[in-house]
């Protein structure tokens, strides 16, 4: 239903009294009528289309619909138009407002924009941050520096280098146990580092045992010379790594050697091609059976793979090991032996 309303304006009239320099002519325009008596001037003014203004303003306002056409009114709008205070309006309840801004923590969150004035807030983490009271679930942290941590039932992974020092609350898993660690035989503490004793052997390798009778028939002169790799038959060879490069190698030699004629043996142990240790024995007789067993040690200074070979040869005649020249005895379990082993810095 529409209405229509009609405002009713009184019709005043205007009337002026003008000095004699008025000019001599006025012209009324549209909606104004000039009369003149006694030398004074009237002017009436026509409100009919004033009249017909105001109607159709006042008729607008009451047809304007409430949500469409105007703001309904609304006291939380009333309390963000009354702010006048930068940053974030947030509504803390029926027609009551405050303003917010984002902040940090320092050393664990760093805001920069909080107030949002100058552009979208922004949340970083700073590059140091400090984690008291607070507690890390899972994830995965690459090359993370830890000044005295206290850890809850980890689980350490192998790291790619570096140390872990100054730690309480550390267990581990070992052959199926979990308890903090302890000392046992080999082991010892040397500034707060679990180390291997020195002189334990922590590493170990033989080469393929020689079984064979075969005549031996490169010499090695018994003289004041030291033999060379050029010298002799080679027996046995083993290729052994290194765990630490500061560690010591010690190669262990044994066999059982005969002539077929009185003469002098020789064998020597060699790295690569250089001797690093060598023993002699006189065959008093022919097809007399006498045991070699030569220990050498050497440090390898790193921890690239080392070839060790056993080199034998007569001083004038041919050589038999397992046997004598007229075959083997034992059925190949005698056998001549090369173990290298790796001992503790």
């Amino acid at each position: 239903m529409s209405q229509s309303y009609r405002l009713k304006l009184s019709r005043p009239a205007l009337k002026l009294k003008v000095a004699t320099r008025i000019p001599a002519q006025l012209v009324a325009g549209t909606g104004v009528a000039i009369t003149k008596a006694s030398g004074v001037y009237t002017f009436d003014i026509d409100t009919t289309e004033l009249e017909d203004i105001a109607e159709a303003t006042a008729n607008a306002a009451v047809a304007a619909a409430v949500g469409v056409d105007i703001q309904a009114y609304d006291a939380d709008l009333v309390a963000l138009a009354a702010n006048s205070s930068d940053g974030l309006w947030t509504h803390t309840g029926a027609g009551t407002g405050s303003v917010r801004t984002i902040t940090g923590t320092a050393a664990e969150i760093t805001v920069t924009n909080g107030n949002g004035v100058s552009g979208n807030p922004t949340l970083s983490l700073p590059t140091a941050l400090t984690f008291t009271g607070k507690t890390i679930t899972g994830g995965t942290h690459t090359s993370p520096t830890l000044n005295t941590p206290t850890f809850t039932d980890p689980i350490l992974g192998t790291p790619a280098s570096g140390n872990l020092v100054n730690c309480t609350g550390l267990v581990e898993t070992i052959a199926g146990n979990i308890g903090d660690f302890t000392l046992g035989r080999g082991l010892t503490n040397s500034t707060n580092e679990i180390r291997m004793r020195t002189g334990t052997v922590i590493g170990s390798l033989s080469a393929t045992p020689y079984t064979n009778n075969t005549a031996l028939t490169a010499l090695i002169p018994l003289d004041d010379t030291v033999p060379t790799s050029s010298e002799g038959t080679q027996i046995l060879t083993l290729s052994y790594t290194p765990i630490i490069s500061t560690s010591t190698l010690r190669c262990r030699f044994r066999g059982t050697v005969s002539n077929g004629v009185a003469d002098n043996v020789v064998a020597s142990i060699f790295q690569g091609t250089t001797n690093i240790g060598s023993s002699m024995i006189n065959v008093t007789g022919a097809n007399t059976k006498h045991t070699f067993f030569i220990e050498a040690e050497y440090a390898p200074g790193s921890t690239s793979a080392q070839t060790i070979t056993v080199r034998v040869g007569g001083g004038a005649t041919d050589v038999y090991f397992n046997g004598g020249s007229a075959g083997r005895l034992l059925g190949g379990s005698q056998a001549a032996t090369l173990v290298v082993e790796e001992i503790a810095p």
